[in-house]
């Protein structure tokens, strides 16, 4: 198939329908036996004119931004056609039967006189929940000839790419300059801390005083020596920020990606790790904050969307599977620690590893169910996606009983005995 701008002889103001314009959307029109086949005297382009597309790379769409290309139409033969619809959606990248989120059949029923040429545009908006992710973009032109035969050929069949755009400053720039600030400010501080525990030192070793024995003045035992800890230190303050950021970033992408209109699922999930964190403290005798929880639940998310893109400190950008294993080394080579991280990914792979591969992939029990006293608090919620969508509305399924089995019409159904 060629990808070219192809224009027609006549008027394009009259071909030419926007998705959203009024009368444009698709409703139910007359059952018709369908055809996936394409006529030998048509033939069809497209042309991607935003974003422009040259097509020497894998197309990529931004999300929560405006798609539009343009379906040209040539009339090879010597009979009339009727360009009835088209109609858009994207489907599960590994299986295109699987489909992911379904676009308005739009309708433009313009007639096309034989060695003719016509153009359709069509325009849509892809969802901010598939950023990140690869899928496939199914594009089918739904036409009939002179003869009322009908045809319906897909113009675009191929796997795109949906990005997320960078406008302005990000959450990852933001930071970036935070964390320079704050590199700054740690140094700064601790330059006047060095100053400051030296001069003391040299004041006491001048100025030794007598030991003086408090006797029975303490009767609570306390020891005034101890300092009491607490996330926001000079020492601490900052690693703990960064993490509170990471927990409510990827935490939010869950939500918005997998366990969309699932809080019930998401809520076991943090229970889940956080009891194994737990359990990993106390087998290890070793004290934990926050670190191997969020390292878990960015674990979760990167294996869940193993071929985005996340960008790191300083410009650097990889695939998200490494990203876990990148701060492990970040925090092995910066602190000299690690141990936490490492933690973390364990926990997030149990999870994973019982919840998704061992069911689905090696065919064992699903061992991860969530409880019902869960999903009684925090019931399931329909989003703006979920799971693999619907079928799109075509004129061959307002027949109910057509293309049940494999596309062969089995007749009508009888009840034994009459």
């Amino acid at each position: 198939m060629n990808r070219v701008y192809a224009q027609e002889d006549e008027n394009i103001d009259d071909i030419v329908d926007i998705e959203g314009e009024d009368n444009s959307i698709i409703t139910d029109e007359e059952p018709e036996d369908e055809i996936t086949t394409a006529s030998s005297d048509a033939d069809t382009t497209i042309l991607f004119t935003k974003p422009v597309y040259n097509g020497l790379s894998t197309l990529e769409l931004p999300a929560g931004n405006l798609v539009e290309f343009l379906v040209g139409f040539t009339n090879k033969g010597e009979s009339d056609f009727v360009l009835e619809s088209v109609d858009a959606s994207f489907r599960y990248a590994m299986n295109f039967n699987f489909y992911i989120q379904n676009f308005s059949t739009v309708i433009y029923n313009k007639i096309v006189k034989p060695k003719h040429e016509a153009t359709l545009a069509y325009s849509f908006i892809p969802s901010e929940n598939l950023a990140g992710r690869p899928f496939g973009f199914n594009i089918n032109l739904n036409y009939k000839d002179a003869n009322g035969i009908s045809f319906n050929e897909a113009v675009y069949n191929e796997t795109v790419q949906i990005i997320e755009l960078d406008d302005g400053l990000d959450g990852e720039t933001i930071f970036l300059y935070v964390f320079l600030a704050a590199c700054v400010i740690l140094t700064l501080v601790g330059g006047q801390q060095l100053l400051s525990s030296l001069g003391r030192k040299s004041r006491s070793s001048s100025n030794r005083k007598t030991p003086v024995e408090m006797g029975t003045s303490n009767p609570n035992n306390v020891d005034y020596d101890c300092v009491f800890f607490y996330p926001l230190n000079p020492s601490t303050g900052f690693h703990f920020l960064i993490n509170c950021y990471f927990l409510y970033n990827y935490s939010l992408r869950l939500e918005r990606g997998e366990y969309d209109g699932r809080p019930a699922d998401y809520c076991f999930l943090l229970l889940f790790n956080w009891i194994c964190c737990v359990i990993i403290g106390l087998i290890g005798e070793f004290h934990f904050l926050m670190d191997p929880m969020v390292l878990s639940i960015l674990y979760v998310w990167c294996q869940l969307n193993k071929d985005a893109t996340v960008n790191f400190w300083f410009g650097t950008s990889f695939k998200a599977i490494y990203f876990p294993w990148v701060l492990f080394a970040f925090n092995l080579i910066i602190s000299g620690g690690g141990m936490m991280e490492l933690f973390g990914i364990l926990v997030g792979h149990l999870y994973v590893f019982l919840k998704f591969k061992y069911p689905q992939e090696l065919g064992g029990l699903e061992l991860l169910n969530t409880p019902k006293i869960l999903e009684s608090y925090f019931p399931p919620q329909r989003g703006n996606i979920r799971w693999f969508g619907s079928v799109p509305i075509q004129r061959s399924q307002t027949q109910h009983t057509r293309n049940t089995f494999g596309g062969h019409n089995w007749g009508r159904g009888y009840v034994l005995g009459e």
